[in-house]
């Protein structure tokens, strides 16, 4: 076991071995050994990982939380425009029909429908019918 605990020292970080390695292995020799040495020296060393940073972990550990923050949000993608209107002010109310008429035109069920059935756009490739 002493060897195992030995060559767990290698897992602390560089700086922290530098300085406390000799001190370090020596008070090793004179604890018992077994595997919640073992255990304790992997908390250690985890330990003086996370509180000695540096910018390639800290690039790293953030790197990864931002992975593992992405995976756990779904994509939402939203399209919104502001019409701007330039003109007489007494055409403007037919202006405002007219896009609302448009509106109701591209929201139409039969607008919508062609959309998703239009072959170009191959929205649902899964779904289409199997050419035999």
């Amino acid at each position: 076991m002493n060897r195992l605990a030995g060559s767990l020292i290698r897992l602390y970080p560089a700086a922290w071995r530098k300085r406390y390695e000799a001190e370090f292995a020596a008070m090793l020799e004179e604890v018992p050994q077994g595997w919640s040495a073992v255990f304790d020296l992997l908390e250690g060393a985890t330990r003086m990982h996370l509180s000695m940073p540096s910018f390639p972990k800290l690039a790293l550990t953030l790197s990864l939380l931002g992975l593992g923050v992405s995976f756990t949000i779904a994509p939402r993608y939203e399209s919104t425009t502001v019409p701007i209107y330039h003109g007489e002010r007494s055409d403007r109310q037919a202006a405002i029909e007219g896009l609302q008429a448009m509106e109701a035109n591209v929201l139409s069920r039969t607008s919508l429908s062609n959309l998703i059935q239009d072959p170009r756009l191959n929205l649902f490739p899964d779904e289409s019918p199997s050419k035999t």
